[in-house]
């Protein structure tokens, strides 16, 4: 059976929004927080935590970034399923129970589900079963913190782009073969606010430079495998 982790790359977060997402991590066998060298540095004492759950700590010196940090706190986790979760989402109470009943009997090598955005947009994301490598080219149709193995993770030589990090993973992996399983429930809630980290890359670079980027990087990736 496949140990399951729930991995949170943080910087400077907003305390009850972290402690909302850990008290939805209730099931799961390992959390990992990598703090990214926030401004007042993260204590586990100041938070409660799941019983039953292993909870640990990485602290980085200075804040490396996103992709970084990712990489960093998926790195500390044990084989088995992963999922990186922003440190302002959190999970669904009911439907993850059944989440994780369902992963922990897949051969899947990744695991993913709708998920509901809230707050400055509002709709549900990510319900479409049996997506392909051309649909997720179209539109990144898999919620950024579905579950992956981390044999995945390696062969994949991890999270590479500083933005749109798990489309450009998502997209490599279904273009290396692996299987993809669809689980009909929403799991997740996330948070929309000009905090979120995607919101500040649209601002920053416009979602057409984004595609751009991501599909170049996917196809020079796929090249360099040949």
């Amino acid at each position: 059976m496949r140990k399951i982790t729930v991995a949170i790359p943080s910087f400077n977060p907003v305390k009850e929004w972290l402690q909302q997402l850990l008290d939805s991590c209730d099931g799961v066998d390992e959390i990992i927080i990598s703090d990214d060298g926030s401004d007042q540095p993260i204590n586990l004492e100041d938070y409660r935590f799941p019983h039953g759950v292993d909870v640990r700590l990485l602290r980085n010196d200075r804040n490396l970034g996103m992709t970084a940090n990712f990489n960093i706190v998926t790195n500390a986790a044990d084989d088995g399923f992963i999922t990186v979760q922003a440190d302002d989402d959190y999970f669904d109470k009911i439907y993850f129970q059944l989440l994780l009943r369902f992963m922990r009997k897949s051969l899947a090598d990744v695991v993913y589900f709708p998920c509901q955005y809230f707050g400055k947009r509002d709709f549900i994301y990510g319900d479409i079963r049996n997506v392909s490598l051309n649909d997720v080219y179209e539109k990144n149709y898999i919620y950024g913190a579905s579950f992956f193995t981390k044999e995945m993770w390696r062969f994949l030589d991890g999270f590479q782009l500083d933005f749109a990090q798990d489309w450009d993973f998502w997209l490599r992996a279904l273009k290396s073969g692996f299987r993809f399983e669809y689980f009909p429930q929403i799991c997740a809630h996330f948070r929309v606010t000009e905090r979120s980290y995607f919101e500040r890359m649209l601002v920053k670079h416009g979602r057409q430079h984004i595609h751009k980027v991501v599909h170049e990087h996917v196809d020079a990736w796929g090249l360099m495998r040949c």
